[in-house]
């Protein structure tokens, strides 16, 4: 490993630390809509998902604490340092792998920028939300989905497939990778073969939970969220100032660079970057309907198609101010 790489490893899992810290620094706080601490909120939790107790879909997002369960029986530590060793470790690996990811399309600089943004949307993403082990799922998920996303671009879709079956414990959301995969299918980038392993490397996880803890069909989503997200679908004003200040917070939340993205994304030829653009399309119309959007830890997994093709833009956007002088 060279120098470089190493300092850049290191200095990921250094700022890592601190973006996780800024969240767990809430643990031993008291959440002031339940009046509850949050350390006894996460504990609860966690036991309730280990018991097969929690409510749906919650029950069904078993890799968190799993993983926490295995630490805490191996080391006897308190399961929250458990729970913030893999926080700390999933959002290093996402920051490095958005970064190798971007920097396949931008220059270093560019690439470097991209993964301090990401760290900052995390931090912001993750700040009123108070801590919990139940969302180290929402890491484990991110970290999944850009090595997946890193991996189908390379077009390695078998180890695509292994980390969405690994994936998939965690949050059902990983099911984007087999629509990329089929995405890259039609565009004959990819055999039908890929296809059907990745949706079954999603499918078996997914069967298996419901089996396990089955619930009816209304409980495997928050199905009226759509109420609180889409303008309009109720005409009380009440509701119509809620459903427009969550996308504002959403359109605030990666800012100018959904702008650039755009942009960028109606002028590239590269045909994974295209899929991704269609694959969080498809996202975001599914997160308007399954869930809330002012919880913007749902808008990061957006990052891996937000931030390559802003940071194209923006580069573009530089050499062409110099050109002009």
């Amino acid at each position: 490993m060279t120098r470089p790489r190493a300092s850049l490893i290191i200095a990921v899992i250094c700022f890592s630390v601190l973006t996780v810290y800024a969240q767990y620094a809430f643990l031993d706080t008291t959440d002031s809509a339940t009046h509850r601490g949050f350390r006894e909120m996460s504990l609860a939790q966690y036991h309730d998902t280990l018991d097969g107790r929690r409510w749906f879909p919650f029950q069904w997002r078993v890799a968190g604490p799993w993983l926490v369960f295995l630490g805490e029986r191996a080391t006897h530590l308190d399961p929250h340092v458990i729970d913030i060793t893999i926080k700390i470790t999933a959002l290093a690996v996402a920051t490095l792998v958005l970064i190798e990811f971007t920097a396949r399309w931008a220059s270093a600089l560019g690439a470097l920028t991209g993964g301090v943004l990401f760290l900052v949307l995390t931090s912001v993403a993750f700040a009123t939300e108070g801590y919990a082990i139940y969302y180290t799922n929402d890491y484990l998920l991110m970290m999944g989905w850009f090595v997946a996303v890193s991996l189908v671009a390379r077009g390695r879709l078998g180890w695509a497939a292994l980390v969405t079956f690994l994936t998939a414990w965690a949050k059902e959301t990983i099911g984007l990778v087999p629509i990329l995969v089929a995405f890259a299918y039609w565009r004959r980038k990819a055999p039908a073969r890929a296809v059907v392993l990745c949706v079954l490397a999603f499918a078996i996880p997914m069967a298996f939970l419901r089996v396990r803890y089955p619930a009816p069909l209304k409980y495997w989503a928050w199905w009226n969220n759509i109420e609180r997200n889409v303008p309009f679908v109720r005409t009380e004003p009440a509701i119509i100032l809620l459903t427009l200040r969550n996308n504002l917070k959403v359109l605030m939340f990666y800012n100018v660079l959904w702008i650039l993205a755009a942009q960028a994304l109606a002028r590239t030829s590269v045909t994974v970057l295209r899929d991704l653009g269609w694959v969080g399309a498809i996202y975001l119309a599914a997160a308007h309907v399954v869930v809330y959007v002012r919880e913007l830890r749902h808008v990061l997994l957006l990052a891996i198609v937000v931030v390559p093709l802003a940071m194209m833009k923006l580069e573009e956007l530089i050499a062409s101010s110099r050109n002009d002088q």
